[in-house]
C-alpha cells in the first residue's frame, strides 16, 4: 500500500471510532523521518485506545503491522509507527500542547 493511501486509510479508520479533527501532514518533502503523519483527537483515554486498536486490527487484516507503538502513562497520546506513516492519536489537551501541525507548519495539510 502506498504511504499516502495508508495515511488516508488510517484517518478514515480513526473516523470510524469518532475521532475528532483527523488530518494528514505530508512530510515527504520536509523530513527524512517519515512521509506522513496522521493526527487525530480523542475525548478520553478510552477513546484513544479504541481508535488505536481499530486502526491496528484493520491494518493487520491487510498484512500491515506497526514497527512500534508508544503510549504515555496517562493515555493522553498514542503513536503507531508504520514506517512511512506515523499515526498520532491525542486527547485534545495533549494535541494542543504538542501542536504538531504548527511544529511541522511547512508540511502540506490534508483535511479528511
Amino acid at each position: 500500500m502506498q504511504p499516502k493511501a495508508l495515511a488516508e486509510l488510517a484517518g478514515e479508520l480513526a473516523k470510524d471510532k469518532k475521532a475528532d479533527r483527523p488530518v494528514i501532514l505530508d512530510l515527504s518533502r520536509v523530513s527524512i523521518m517519515t512521509d506522513y503523519f496522521m493526527i487525530a483527537s480523542a475525548q478520553s483515554r478510552t477513546q484513544v485506545m479504541a481508535i488505536a486498536e481499530h486502526i491496528e486490527q484493520e491494518l493487520k487484516q491487510r498484512g500491515l503491522m506497526p514497527m512500534g507503538k508508544e503510549i504515555d502513562s496517562g493515555g493522553k497520546w498514542l503513536l503507531l509507527d508504520y514506517s512511512y506513516v506515523i499515526v498520532h492519536i491525542f486527547q485534545e489537551e495533549a494535541r494542543q500542547f504538542y501542536n504538531l501541525e504548527r511544529l511541522w507548519g511547512e508540511a502540506p495539510l490534508i483535511t479528511l
